[in-house]
């Protein structure tokens, strides 16, 4: 039964969670991984080895101070949260350029800028980082030339098209999208696709969620379930080639 057949069998609502003395639970599925499509491959495993020895060391003490108190604590939480992980993986990897997809409040974007002040970061959202409450962001973060947000959909194939020289010049890519049952479903496998030309990495925010389960386990990519060092709700690595 796929997500939609689920919560149409249950009325769009999902039972409680069972799980107790967790400040944030949801539903989520497990499965094997020895009949995964491409299994992990040891490039993967070594990148997520190297860079999870990093964020041991690794922090991230100007971005806790301009975030909201829950946020701050976020951002210093490792593992649990990715934050520390995102750093380390720019750290390790020292990619020219990264590209976000989901500004929102910019904590992503500004992890990622911090593992490397050599490091383009050009983040995507279809809404203005200043309209959000509580944002991290500041202008000055994106007068210097390391931070640049642009506007616009990805999952729009014309959109998708008009950007895809600068995607196709990351080395590595955050994807953190709504994760509404809608986006990821219909955006992720275009862009995706539309990356083979090379092998680069792209870290998937959030794959244990229900709405992302079958999803990341359908790509047709080498991946890597990074959740135990990264994000309590998922963090996944795949290469695209």
């Amino acid at each position: 039964m796929d997500l939609r057949s689920l919560r149409a069998s249950l009325r769009g609502e999902l039972p409680p969670v069972p799980v107790t003395g967790a400040e944030d639970a949801r539903w989520s599925a497990i499965s094997s991984a020895d009949d995964l499509y491409l299994r992990p491959n040891d490039d993967l495993v070594a990148v997520l080895l190297a860079a999870a020895e990093r964020a041991r060391a690794i922090s991230l003490t100007s971005l806790e101070a301009r975030s909201d108190p829950a946020h701050a604590r976020w951002v210093r939480r490792w593992p649990g949260e990715h934050y520390r992980l995102l750093a380390a993986l720019v750290a390790t990897l020292q990619p020219a350029t990264v590209v976000e997809i989901g500004t929102f409040k910019g904590h992503g974007a500004l992890a990622l800028a911090a593992g490397s002040s050599a490091t383009k970061v050009i983040t995507y959202d279809v809404v203005p980082w200043p309209e959000f409450a509580d944002t991290a962001l500041r202008a000055s973060d994106l007068d210097g030339g390391q931070l640049e947000q642009r506007l616009g959909d990805l999952g729009d194939p014309a959109y998708l098209r008009e950007q895809l020289v600068t995607l196709r010049s990351a080395d590595l890519l955050f994807i953190d999208g709504p994760k509404d049952g809608v986006w990821e479903q219909h955006a992720l496998a275009p862009i995706l696709a539309a990356l083979t030309d090379r092998r680069r990495l792209v870290i998937l925010d959030d794959i244990r969620l229900l709405e992302l389960v079958q999803l990341w386990r359908d790509l047709p990519f080498a991946k890597l379930d990074a959740t135990s060092l990264g994000h309590w709700s998922g963090t996944g690595l795949l290469h695209t080639a």
